[in-house]
């Protein structure tokens, strides 16, 4: 079983692209994140461009407008939020919004394979 751990990805362009190209070389059964998926504010006007555009065949349900072909019809993407995915205006209603995640989605544990991952949230990010 093959994960890949990412953070500080979440800016659309050619960077981001790059390790994008990078993680699926690696052919991972997941993708993990260490936050800052987002850039820069984690507003839902930016988070299919940063994230979905890159991970769509991850993401499940993927609710964005990028083409999804290889998506298996579960997750394979658990993002952490960090202090980039946290507005202070709306807080990190674009994470919650976008993603189906076990728990609350702030901060929660998954079993995958024979890993037990605990997925928290970046401590400046509220409650």
């Amino acid at each position: 079983m093959r994960f890949a751990v990412v953070g500080d990805f979440g800016l659309a362009g050619a960077p981001a692209a790059s390790v994008a190209n990078l993680v699926k070389s690696w052919q991972p059964h997941y993708i993990v994140t260490t936050g800052d998926n987002n850039y820069y504010d984690g507003q839902m006007i930016t988070i299919d461009a940063n994230v979905g555009q890159y991970y769509a065949d991850f993401i499940h349900p993927y609710v964005g407008s990028y083409p999804a072909l290889n998506n298996p019809g579960f997750d394979r993407f658990f993002p952490a939020i960090g202090n980039h995915d946290w507005n202070a205006t709306y807080g990190y209603a674009a994470h919650l919004n976008y993603f189906t995640l076990p728990g609350n989605e702030r901060y929660y544990d998954v079993v995958l394979g024979p890993v037990h991952w605990f997925i928290v949230q970046h401590r400046r990010c509220g409650d």
